[in-house]
């Protein structure tokens, strides 16, 4: 009997095998390729993002130190392809870009409100027989506004002499006839500064002269920081 040859019926079976692991094949190379365009798009997104984020940090650092508010809430801030909105938490900015699905972030320090403090103590001066103290100046220069909440005076030599009234500007911030010595922090109504005016102690009354001591002042702000000048000797 003679054996029949299957090399034909091999071969159809090695060529179907072949042509499915081609196909395979360029499935998984279609995969690849289209994995690799997200890819790339997803980095160029990115990419655009940090530069609306970069762009948002800008914003806020000029708005603080233009003394306007640098809160931008959603749906954000239109720039390039994307958006940016600042949050604060405390003396946290917060800046967040987004790009279509890719967002990036980042966080700035606020200058505090001691920082946007500035004093000038060049032109103090005594008055009234040496028991009022006059010519004291302060501004802010960033931020919307400072709050001064509480002040502390001490001089040297200190006579026994105590402090009874303070005046800002028009505004008595501080009265106690009683008067309160050296080193004491008192609890003033909150002056509150919003522009970058000068903002003058118009005076500062003693019960005694203090000719010939050296005051230290310190401002005590809204948000808990200080700051502090020293100067004299008086006369």
């Amino acid at each position: 009997m003679k054996i029949g040859n299957n090399h034909g019926g091999v071969s159809v079976i090695a060529a179907m095998l072949m042509l499915l692991s081609l196909l395979a094949l360029g499935g998984v190379i279609s995969y690849l390729v289209a994995v690799g365009e997200e890819s790339r798009a997803s980095q160029h997104s990115s990419a655009q993002a940090l530069y609306v984020t970069q762009a948002g940090v800008e914003y806020a650092v000029k708005k603080v130190y233009d003394g306007q508010s640098e809160i931008v809430n959603p749906p954000g801030q239109p720039f390039g392809n994307g958006s940016f909105t600042v949050s604060r938490s405390g003396l946290t900015l917060t800046i967040t870009g987004t790009v279509g699905n890719a967002i990036r972030v980042h966080k700035i320090d606020s200058p505090t409100q001691a920082d946007c403090d500035i004093l000038d103590v060049d032109n103090a001066t005594l008055v009234g027989g040496g028991q009022t103290l006059k010519n004291i100046y302060f501004r802010k220069n960033c931020l919307s506004q400072i709050v001064v909440d509480k002040l502390l005076f001490s001089w040297t030599p200190n006579g026994g002499q105590k402090l009874i009234l303070v005046k800002i500007e028009s505004s008595v911030v501080y009265d106690n006839p009683a008067g309160v010595p050296s080193g004491t922090l008192i609890d003033i109504a909150d002056y509150v500064a919003v522009n970058n005016n000068n903002n003058v102690f118009s005076f500062i009354h003693f019960t005694a002269p203090i000719f010939g001591t050296v005051m230290t002042l310190t401002f005590h702000m809204g948000d808990g920081t200080t700051k502090t000048v020293t100067f004299g000797p008086l006369d």
